[in-house]
């Protein structure tokens, strides 16, 4: 059965007021638009869809990489039009140009893990430090998998398992969970200082095992990073040279064992069944710098918790 929002979303695209003959001249879809073609929808089978949570409509409809795919409209594929969430003004999600070479809606970046399996690091990491009560309350939420990354830094260990050439950290703290920007939502922020004159902020993404990590998503944290005028004042008050200012964007994701046959010294890594923590950071992009497009994995790390978490991993 398909999703019950690909009608939905087919409608918003075709709406004759988007258009000015074949050039899209309104690409953001509001809430109100969205209202109205969610109500415009036949009647159907089983429960209709509801109009009581807008702001996840899109955000729930590309959680999973694969659902996605599958269930983007044809005929907006057809056009070479994917869509991108936005944040704030009432504003649902954006249809935006797919990238040229790209067939699909949605970057298969998000949908595979590891991308370079033959590059990435196994690793074990130990659970003694972790407090009884926090492993009672665990679960593969992203808010607690950031807290649990936190507590044992993962993301410490893994810039130390894939050290960057030219960037010689020499010290990483956690600044923030859960940012509620007005552009995006970061899971972590962390702040490196480099040796000589240097900084780098790091923005994680957390997903937990049914949700994929999204390329746009991660894109979007950069820019808010980069918009935020108290991060601003502050960095260029320790850094005054702005070419030494870093971006770092990393992704964490909670992943099934069967996905790492293809790594070196996989057979003898975690138990059957397991799950494991998989975490990636891409290329660095300066501060200051033209908006990506696209991110390119530098190191990517699996992780496995031992002893395991009652919950999360088995």
């Amino acid at each position: 059965m398909g999703s019950k929002k690909t009608p939905v979303i087919e409608t918003l695209f075709s709406d004759p007021t988007r258009w000015k003959g074949r050039k899209l001249v309104r690409s953001i879809v509001n809430f109100s638009e969205l209202t109205v073609a969610i109500g415009a929808q036949p009647a159907g089978h089983g429960k209709p869809l509801s109009r009581a949570n807008l702001a996840n409509f899109y955000k729930d409809f590309v959680r999973n990489a694969k659902s996605a795919q599958k269930n983007w409209p044809p005929a907006v594929l057809k056009a070479r039009y994917t869509g991108l969430a936005k944040k704030g003004n009432n504003a649902s999600f954006e249809f935006v140009k797919i990238p040229k070479g790209q067939v699909t809606a949605f970057s298969a970046v998000a949908a595979k893990y590891p991308k370079n399996p033959k590059a990435t690091k196994l690793q074990a990491v130990q659970t003694l430090s972790v407090p009884p009560l926090f492993k009672a309350l665990a679960r593969k939420d992203e808010n607690w998998l950031q807290s649990l990354a936190v507590s044992l830094h993962l993301p410490h260990t893994h810039l130390a398992l894939h050290p960057y050439l030219g960037i010689p950290l020499i010290e990483v703290g956690h600044m923030q969970s859960n940012m509620k920007l007005r552009k995006a939502e970061i899971d972590g922020l962390y702040m490196g200082t480099v040796k000589g004159t240097g900084v780098v902020l790091l923005t994680m993404e957390v997903k937990g095992g049914s949700d994929d990590i999204l390329e746009s998503q991660v894109l979007e944290q950069i820019e808010a990073i980069r918009s935020l005028k108290t991060v601003q004042t502050f960095v260029n008050g320790i850094c005054p040279i702005k070419t030494n200012i870093l971006i770092i964007p990393m992704a964490l994701k909670l992943v099934d064992r069967a996905c790492i046959t293809k790594v070196p010294g996989a057979s003898t890594f975690g138990a059957v069944g397991r799950k494991l923590i998989y975490l990636v950071d891409y290329q660095s992009l300066p501060y200051y710098g033209v908006k990506p497009t696209s991110l390119t994995p530098h190191g990517e790390t699996l992780f496995d918790l031992r002893p395991p978490i009652q919950g999360v991993n088995v």
